[in-house]
């Protein structure tokens, strides 16, 4: 499966190495994510989505990775979630299922 490019034009806003996050599939944009909730908060969560030919291993929803890579600002409208989602691109270096 392939989803978008990694909005080619935008400069990173942070990178991360070696964090651990989680696969997910968002129905309504048709695109596989990495969620990460951020250290130290209580409810902060940044969904990573995946860009280019997604790998058959990261296309199981609810497996475990523990991933580097760049996070892209996210340039459309965000799906509606609670308060604390931020949805960027994330254009990954590394990816190892746990």
């Amino acid at each position: 499966m392939t989803s978008e490019s990694c909005a080619p034009d935008k400069q990173g806003v942070k990178a991360v190495a070696n964090v651990e996050g989680t696969i997910g599939f968002n129905s309504s944009l048709q695109q596989y994510f990495i969620r990460r909730a951020i250290p130290g908060t209580i409810d902060s969560v940044d969904f990573g989505l995946l860009c280019g030919a997604v790998p058959a291993n990261l296309q199981v929803v609810g497996t475990t990775v523990l991933f580097s890579g760049t996070y892209k600002p996210y340039d459309k409208q965000p799906p509606f979630g609670p308060a604390g989602q931020t949805y960027y691109y994330l254009g990954l270096t590394k990816a190892v299922v746990k």
